[in-house]
């Protein structure tokens, strides 16, 4: 009997001793927190256990006074409740290069500023190369990212963004870890990969963006006043580089690109006594530079997005897509977006033997599209679709208003603005090439650079008349402002 009484006073003790820690250091839901409110504590690196992990919470500011750190173990989930993290330089020897370790699978709540990360490894980010599931009101502020990789095994992608990388989940289907992003800034930050190469015999896959390398789903982001740049130096790799993502599987919604400085290049050229090799493909866009769907992921498309005042260069020996919104997007629709004021240039190119495989495709909205819709959009060119280095092949290369690589797609209710001597190449379109097939309710300013596909004319006094344009395309989201000028998007209300 004694025995017993002691086991269950025992027992007693140590669920009191156990509440009373859940008291102090609970969520509500059974999940340890710890509060960190000085460097010190930040970088004791709280690990991740067997119950499910601490949820670390910010309390206060925290500069780091420029120190170098190793990525963070900092629990399962990490809330910053508003404060912000600065100056801080991040270096991995091997592997991911970023601020927290790939175990932290959701982050929110914190802005990053004055944060320089070396990328050592396949993936790597200002914030997390990989890991997270979820990644919300995170903002990084005057940062930089260089990384100068190799990437070891074919099979692996180099996933590297501003606020998130990215890995991928599966090989056959081309699917891409399972990252929601939302309402997240990066802002006047450098993300460079330069001379990227591969070891193995196949080709590898180079993904780069303003917030992330690759995920499944973002919505309210924006890019502004960043330079994201990759540069392949090995026929093997195919860089892509997008203002707000490199490749996304799900979609992209209520997101913006606007006065950043994208480049994506492909210098690899071989000329031998038998044969001659083109380059890797290269695809670059104002908001991203593939978009494709994932097998049972949720299907969102391009949605209210827009990319303004971007400079974007896709410099290749061989095959080009690039687009002022989109470079490259199959069996996912585009709707309600636009792409106004960039300048998009296409360069480098060299003959070879396989110049019947070249595709050169640049879009004022996408370089290429396939299997999708495009509706209610509209592309204001007045900076310049350029072409620098002319082609003479059988496919040539194709610049176009609207849309330059065309494959099954119905475009409905869009409009191009080309200002005069304003869109050049050996081959260019003011609409979309000739051989689309399902267009209706479409137009644009003038018919000067060959294929208007029947859209109707508009005059330039219609473009001042944004509710003209908004009856016209039926523009009803609640973020369309039409008080001045051309259309454009207001996402504070």
């Amino acid at each position: 009997m004694k025995k017993k009484l002691l086991a269950l006073n025992v027992a007693v003790i140590l669920l009191c001793i156990a509440f009373a820690a859940c008291l102090s250091g609970c969520d509500g839901f059974g999940m340890l927190w710890k509060n960190v409110s000085t460097y010190e504590e930040l970088i004791a690196r709280y690990f991740w256990n067997d119950d499910g992990g601490y949820s670390v919470k910010l309390t206060a500011d925290i500069d780091c006074e420029f120190a170098t750190i190793t990525p963070l173990l900092l629990g399962k989930t990490f809330d910053g409740q508003g404060h912000t993290i600065k100056n801080a330089v991040v270096k991995a020897e091997y592997g991911y290069a970023s601020f927290f370790h790939e175990i932290t699978q959701t982050i929110k709540n914190v802005t990053f500023e004055n944060i320089t990360v070396q990328g050592a490894g396949r993936c790597d980010a200002i914030v997390a190369a990989a890991g997270c599931k979820e990644i919300s009101n995170v903002h990084v502020k005057n940062s930089k990212l260089t990384a100068t990789q190799t990437i070891r095994d074919a099979r692996y992608a180099c996933f590297i963004g501003g606020i998130f990388g990215g890995t991928r989940d599966g090989w056959e289907d081309d699917s891409l870890i399972d990252c929601v992003i939302t309402d997240c800034t990066v802002e006047n930050t450098e993300i460079v990969l330069n001379e990227c190469k591969s070891d193995k015999i196949n080709q590898a896959e180079i993904f780069i963006g303003g917030i992330a390398g690759g995920c499944s789903k973002i919505s309210g982001c924006r890019v502004e006043n960043c330079n994201i740049s990759a540069v392949s130096s090995d026929m093997w790799c195919t860089p892509f580089v997008g203002g707000v993502v490199g490749t996304v599987s799900g979609g992209v919604e209520n997101t913006g690109s606007v006065n950043n400085v994208l480049t994506a290049t492909a210098l690899y050229y071989k000329k031998e006594m038998f044969s001659m090799y083109s380059t890797s493909t290269v695809y670059c866009g104002g908001i991203a530079a593939r978009v494709l769907p994932v097998k049972y992921a949720e299907v969102l498309g391009i949605n209210y997005c827009f990319a303004e005042d971007n400079e974007i260069t896709a410099q290749s020996t061989g095959s080009v897509y690039a687009g002022g919104l989109l470079g490259y997007i199959t069996k996912l629709g585009v709707n309600q977006c636009y792409a106004k004021s960039n300048s998009i240039i296409m360069d480098n190119f060299k003959s070879g033997n396989k110049d019947d495989d070249i595709k050169r495709r640049c879009g004022g909205l996408i370089g290429s599209a396939a299997n999708n819709s495009i509706t209610s959009c509209f592309v204001y060119n007045d900076k310049g679709l350029f072409e620098f280095t002319f082609p003479t092949f059988k496919n040539s290369s194709k610049v176009a208003g609207l849309v330059a690589g065309i494959g099954n797609i119905t475009v409905s209710k869009c409009a191009t603005f080309n200002a005069e001597e304003q869109i050049n190449s050996s081959t260019t379109d003011e609409f979309c090439p000739a051989e689309i097939d399902n267009l209706t309710n479409c137009y644009v300013s003038s018919i000067q650079f060959g294929n208007a596909c029947g859209c109707e004319t508009l005059d330039e006094d219609f473009w001042n008349s944004p509710n003209s344009l908004k009856s016209k395309l039926a523009l009803t989201n609640g973020y369309w402002k039409f008080d001045k000028g051309i259309p454009y998007f207001d996402f504070s209300m």
